[in-house]
């Protein structure tokens, strides 16, 4: 005499078949709703880290800058040059990136030699420093950053106080 068997019946099995089917499509549905969001938040992070290692490396050479006003060859509110030691050091947005030239520039005639070309920050859309003084001195510059991605505006800004190597 055989024994019963205990096993699935076939419709118990197309059950369980379709609501796999169903849960998976589910599932890819959201995560393909999910990813392009998950990108765009990569893509925004990203430029927000580059905008803060250009504004890192501007205000390290903002940290040597001298404080009398006369000691700066150009003071805009798109350009800073100034001299340290034996070199001169310029910062200037040129064709959406921020630049920064270091060598030997003469007041005179405004012309540079033996320079140093070196990109700080690339697709950047907006750059402003703002000067503020007591009398002939510097107390500090303002630095506005700025980079368009996807349609929206990232902007860092921060003021450095000179010569102190404080930042607020």
């Amino acid at each position: 005499m055989k024994k019963n068997r205990v096993g699935s019946s076939l419709i118990s099995i197309m059950v369980y078949l379709t609501l796999s089917v169903l849960v998976l499509a589910l599932l890819m549905r959201s995560v393909t709703n999910i990813y392009p969001n998950l990108i765009g938040a990569g893509q925004q992070t990203t430029s927000y880290l580059e905008l803060c290692a250009a504004l890192d490396r501007l205000v390290q050479d903002l940290y040597a800058a001298p404080v009398e006003k006369s000691d700066w060859h150009t003071l805009t509110n798109t350009e800073l040059t100034w001299k340290v030691g034996d070199k001169t050091i310029c910062w200037q947005l040129d064709k959406n990136r921020l630049v920064r030239i270091e060598g030997s520039y003469n007041k005179n005639n405004k012309r540079w030699s033996r320079k140093t070309k070196s990109v700080a920050g690339d697709s950047i859309t907006h750059c402003s420093f703002h000067i503020h003084q007591s009398s002939s001195r510097l107390t500090g510059i303002s630095i506005s950053l700025g980079r368009s991605l996807n349609n929206q505006t990232i902007t860092l800004d921060r003021r450095v106080a000179v010569r102190t190597g404080v930042s607020v």
